[in-house]
């Protein structure tokens, strides 16, 4: 009998996910808090910036986990299509 092998880590993935979307959905709620409540006074300035990077930062780190898949999957595709003709075929 083989040892158990560790099923892939889709459900931290997927946790993860969870938890940089709803950080970034805080970082929006606090741009939204600080639009509607102190915009127009000038007041409280030190939560525009901070919103932007808490509503900003999970999207950059989504992207640079997800994007080497994408670009794989993007590879393989192009690997399975027909080749296209050289230039000494057509002449």
């Amino acid at each position: 009998m083989e040892p158990a092998q560790p099923k892939a880590p889709k459900t931290y993935s997927v946790a993860g996910t969870a938890c940089l979307l709803t950080m970034s959905v805080a970082g929006a709620g606090l741009l939204v808090w600080w639009a509607l409540a102190f915009h127009p006074s000038n007041k409280q300035l030190w939560m525009v910036p901070s919103g932007l990077i808490i509503f900003a930062t999970p999207i950059f780190v989504l992207l640079a986990l997800f994007a080497p898949n994408i670009c794989r999957s993007f590879k393989l595709l192009s690997s399975k299509s027909p080749a296209m003709p050289s230039a000494s075929d057509i002449i």
